[in-house]
Order: structure tokens, then C-alpha cells, then sequence
């Protein structure tokens, strides 16, 4: 019987083999190299074809930034980080809610999400775009600042009880979305997949994700994860309990 860790290679090589020639990406021998072994390092035997093509796909696009953004040596590091950073605070500037952070200074904000990205940097798997990443984790910061600030003045109520309805995620289901809220939905998406990876484990992350991003059926799931679909109805409604609970959630959708 195969090895997971060879059957995996042998997957994401194929894999690699498949975009390199339909994508054009014209990789060196050394370079499919390197991304074989850089994303088999990422993944799981678990993970979906699907995501496997996705997680590539974003690896070429973002690697390079990626690992100069780490690379304290790299003489373009600083450059590379300034430059991200004005998109990410542009980003927060234009969220409504920055409207609500008076008591918050700005440039103590940029500093805390400049080393909030900076630390969980290890954490990014290339399941998004390192862009919709960043910013996830930034409005996470910028969130809880906020919310610690205001705690300061008035006290903070931990009791909630759920979402309001389903009707807030309506919106970022909507098959008339405006790119405006494509992003939203895939900032989102990434902060529910953190949050659940974190507190669940990452096939747990990843049922929820099918299910409330992906629009897949619970059945459908059961299919993709080999599953009982009592485990997968049990580990989605746990997940959803969680998302509607979770205070950076609530305040992204205006409910905190």
C-alpha cells in the first residue's frame, strides 16, 4: 500500500506538471522542484484536487513577495513591506468601520497590524491570494483594538447569542455581488477559516468552508470527505456555533 507522503507527491506533482503546461508558467526542472517541495510541506493527504490546484495557483502568484517579506537579508524586504502596507492600510481606511476607531490612534494601529501579519506570516498556507490573507488578519487586529478600546470605556457585554439571522451572509452569497463585496466575501472566508483551524482543526475548517462559501450540501461533503454524514452535519453545525459567536465575526458584520 502507498505511503500518504508518496501518494501526496506523487499528486502534487502531477499537479504542478498540469499548470505548468496549461497556465504557460515555463518552470525550470529546478523550479518545479522547488514548488513540489515547498507545497507538500503546505498540504495533507486530505486536501481536495480543487484546492490543490488553488493552493499552487496562489503559490506562483505570491511566493516570491512571500518569502522576501521574511527574508530580513533580502535587500528589497523593506520596499516590498511599505508597499504592501499602503494597500492594507487603504484597505482598513476604507472600511466603515474605521469611522468608529476614535479612540484608537492610527499609527498604533498600523503598528499592530504591521507585526500581527508579521507573526502569523507562518500560518499562511497559500489558500487564498497573500493580499485577501493580510487583510483578514489586519481587520482581525484592527477589530480587536477596537473592541479592547471601547472596552476601556464602557465595559463589554461577552454574552451573545447568535447571529441575527442567516440574512447577514445573504449579502456575500448573492450571485449580483459587486467585486467590492467578492473581496469582502473572501476576507471573510479567510477569517472563518483561521478562526476554525485554530479552535477545530483544519478538516473541520474545511467542511465549514464548503459548506457555507462553497455552497456544497452536507451530502456532498460526505462524498468529497469519506465521512459519516452524522459527522459531517455534527462538525459543521459545531463550526457554524462557533462563527456566530466569535466577536471579530460579529463586529465584520455589523453585529457587535
Amino acid at each position: 500500500m502507498e505511503e500518504p507522503e508518496t501518494s501526496l507527491n506523487v499528486r502534487v506533482t502531477a499537479a504542478v506538471a498540469s499548470l505548468n503546461n496549461q497556465l504557460g508558467w515555463n518552470l525550470t526542472p529546478l523550479q518545479v522542484e522547488s514548488y513540489i517541495a515547498a507545497v507538500c510541506k503546505l498540504v495533507t493527504a486530505e486536501v481536495l484536487d480543487s484546492q490543490l490546484d488553488q493552493i499552487l495557483q496562489n503559490y506562483h502568484l505570491d511566493h516570491q513577495q512571500v518569502q522576501a517579506m521574511l527574508s530580513a537579508e533580502n535587500p528589497e524586504s523593506n520596499d516590498i513591506w511599505k508597499q504592501h502596507m499602503s494597500s492594507v492600510n487603504a484597505y482598513l481606511w476604507s472600511r466603515h468601520t474605521i469611522e468608529k476607531a476614535t479612540t484608537i490612534e492610527w499609527d498604533d494601529i498600523v503598528q499592530n497590524v504591521v507585526l500581527e501579519i508579521f507573526r502569523s506570516m507562518d500560518k499562511f498556507r497559500y489558500e487564498s491570494r497573500f493580499s485577501t490573507w493580510s487583510y483578514s488578519v489586519a481587520v482581525r487586529r484592527f477589530l480587536r483594538d477596537r473592541r479592547d478600546a471601547q472596552s476601556q470605556r464602557n465595559g463589554r457585554n461577552k454574552t451573545v447569542d447568535s447571529l441575527k439571522s442567516s440574512d447577514e451572509w445573504n449579502y456575500l452569497l448573492s450571485e449580483e455581488q459587486q467585486p467590492e463585496q467578492i473581496a469582502e466575501e473572501a476576507i471573510l472566508a479567510m477569517m472563518v477559516r483561521q478562526l476554525l483551524m485554530d479552535t477545530l482543526g483544519e478538516q473541520p475548517a474545511l467542511i465549514f468552508h464548503l459548506w457555507a462559501f462553497e455552497g456544497f450540501s452536507l451530502s456532498d461533503i460526505v462524498r468529497k470527505t469519506n465521512l459519516h454524514y452524522p459527522r459531517v452535519r455534527m462538525i459543521a453545525h459545531k463550526a457554524r456555533d462557533i462563527v456566530r459567536n466569535d466577536d471579530d465575526v460579529r463586529a465584520w458584520l455589523g453585529l457587535a
